[in-house]
């Protein structure tokens, strides 16, 4: 089972090889054109130009997209209390900090798919990264960061930094966000200190 797995796993990265090297030629091939205003417009429409940029998009996408992300497709409530909303009442539960700190507590870990096709341990925890990427820079713009974490739309960006400011590990500068005293001890602690009761009072 271990060795079939490795196969599958093999199989995966090789494709996923042969399809971003097969995009990175044909935009090559394309770049002239792609970079000329007046012959870009029918370019850009070719199949083959279509495929390279889509290949790439959801390579992209696979990687950034539904981070930190909880699905819950069916919650309702039973009778008696369906007639109460209790179906509405245990949805706002979901929000709840008790919730998102089980979730992050859980899945805190290495993303076992991602780790496997890169061979190398991969950590998806958006929040954590942005706090690392501060470590290691001091203070950064918000471009920066948004390039840094490949954060491509600005509301994304600026959801993880209120969520990091509320808990008081992150501040807004001049120069942009640098990490707090807090943000910087939260880093150090060999465990991450319980943070929900700073949610919870909205600060």
């Amino acid at each position: 089972m271990q060795q079939a797995r490795r196969y599958l796993v093999a199989r995966k990265r090789a494709t996923l090889l042969a399809e971003l090297l097969q995009a990175r030629m044909t935009l090559r091939e394309a770049r002239e054109n792609l970079c000329d205003p007046s012959a870009y417009p029918a370019v850009v429409t070719r199949e083959s130009i279509v495929i390279a940029l889509q290949t790439i998009l959801d390579t992209l996408k696979s990687r950034y997209a539904g981070i930190n992300l909880m699905e819950v497709s069916t919650c309702g409530a039973i009778a008696p209390y369906n007639h109460i909303l209790g179906g509405k009442l245990a949805a706002l539960l979901l929000f709840s900090p008790e919730i998102a700190d089980d979730y992050r507590r859980l899945y805190s870990g290495p993303s076992i798919i991602a780790s496997q096709l890169k061979n190398a341990e991969v950590r998806r925890d958006v929040a954590l990264r942005f706090l690392r990427y501060l470590k290691r820079q001091g203070t950064a713009s918000e471009p920066t960061l948004r390039q840094a974490l490949g954060l491509a739309h600005q509301r994304d960006f600026v959801e993880v930094a209120e969520y990091l400011m509320r808990l008081g590990l992150i501040e807004t500068s001049s120069a942009g966000r640098r990490l707090t005293r807090a943000g910087d001890s939260y880093l150090r602690a060999p465990v991450p200190p319980d943070l929900r009761s700073r949610i919870a009072r909205g600060g």
